[in-house]
């Protein structure tokens, strides 16, 4: 397996290190750009898919910008309230974008595997909102930070040596439409007038996927010598994880074709030419699984209303039928919901540490009211989480404080 080291030596330059135990091996670069993470229509299972696959071969991962969608913001024009995922229907919306994904993202990237660039989302959010969201999330992952656009230098060693000349990847996030019939190969052809000495060019943004080799000619006169050589550049356009088609939405409005999902690889390994070492790539992708329009939308409008929402279905309401006995002898004793009047948190805590005591001592029962000692340790637990995590606890402990205190003054 491939290890890498990485350092970053500019915004837009980054050197990986490459070490190969022999010249049978190889290494992969993948670019998985346009991920748009935290949108409801974002193909998770896909992602984490491609994200497994990396991590099991030690990939290097390049994600060329718009990691994330964040077009939410209580500023976005372009906001929508189907399109936030709502768990991120706070407040704090970009900080929630920020902690999130560096959660879910950090069994797969860290500081030796990984390069995230920025996107158009990415920049729109720092233009309006003063965050760096890439730079953030990449402070909480360890991974390498970049721009817009940028170089990544692979030297590639076996052992201490250098087994080959620097490999030159260039990305950029992409721009324009990309039309339905050229599909983003006249951006292909504007980028190679104008970027020199790449031997891998990657983009993203216009949501297709294909690889393309060129060959390109140059004049070597090495030595006095006068011979016209070619070499490969791969040119990868890579798509998205979003799924845009459906039954209606921008994407449909606009006649848009459904659009191949998932990013591209390129495998790099070591041959022999005229008795010396260069490097061979390879580039290839995954087909997008098949996926059912009517199911999909389905599953959305799931994660619509119930993501976020508490699955009381997991709660075993039997095993609480000992707190409801000791709830119903209160209530008996004092009135109906008597316990919620309030009492200091610590008290609870106290008399739950009391009951626990008396059960780990082997009593099964309250000695006082003949039920089980984990009823009572469950209702004092519920009492302690009502007031202290709910507003209406909290409230009537704040009034329990302010009574004290005009007793106090009052004296």
């Amino acid at each position: 397996m491939p290890t890498y080291e990485v350092k970053k030596i500019s915004k837009s330059v980054t050197l990986v290190d490459v070490h190969l135990k022999n010249v049978n091996e190889s290494f992969t670069i993948a670019n998985l750009p346009d991920a748009h993470w935290d949108n409801p229509h974002c193909d998770r299972a896909l992602f984490k898919r491609d994200l497994e696959y990396c991590k099991k071969n030690n990939i290097f991962m390049v994600f060329p910008g718009d990691f994330y969608c964040a077009m939410q913001g209580k500023y976005d024009p372009r906001r929508s309230k189907e399109n936030i995922r709502p768990e991120h229907n706070k407040n704090n919306y970009l900080d929630l974008l920020v902690e999130d994904a560096a959660n879910w993202m950090k069994p797969y990237v860290n500081s030796t595997n990984s390069v995230f660039g920025v996107g158009n989302h990415e920049s729109a959010i720092l233009k309006n909102c003063e965050t760096d969201l890439i730079e953030r999330f990449c402070e909480r992952t360890g991974s390498t930070a970049m721009g817009y656009l940028g170089w990544i230098i692979y030297n590639v060693r076996i052992g201490s040596n250098t087994a080959i000349k620097p490999i030159k990847y260039y990305f950029h996030h992409g721009y324009g439409g990309g039309g339905p019939v050229t599909r983003g190969t006249i951006n292909q052809s504007r980028t190679m007038m104008h970027i020199e000495g790449a031997d891998i060019m990657s983009t993203g943004h216009i949501h297709e996927k294909y690889n393309n080799e060129t060959l390109v000619m140059r004049l070597d006169t090495h030595a006095g010598k006068y011979e016209v050589k070619s070499r490969s550049m791969i040119y990868c356009q890579s798509s998205t994880y979003k799924q845009e088609y459906g039954t209606d939405g921008f994407h449909i409005e606009r006649g848009r074709p459904p659009k191949s999902l998932g990013g591209t690889f390129v495998e790099i390994s070591i041959r022999y030419s005229d008795n010396k070492m260069e490097a061979n790539y390879r580039p290839y992708f995954f087909s997008t699984p098949e996926f059912n329009i009517e199911r999909m939308e389905q599953q959305e409008r799931g994660l619509r209303y119930n993501t976020g929402k508490r699955r009381w279905s997991l709660v075993h309401y039997k095993s609480l039928e000992p707190m409801v006995q000791v709830l119903e002898f209160g209530a008996s004793k004092y009135d109906d919901h008597n316990w919620k009047k309030g009492m200091p948190p610590k008290e609870v805590l106290e008399c739950l540490q009391r009951h626990l005591a008396e059960l780990m001592d082997g009593e099964v029962n309250d000695k006082e009211s003949g039920l089980p000692h984990i009823g009572n340790i469950m209702c004092n637990a519920m009492f302690y989480s009502f007031f202290t995590e709910t507003q209406e606890g909290m409230a009537v402990i704040e009034k329990l404080k302010l009574n004290d205190r005009k007793e106090e003054n009052r004296i």
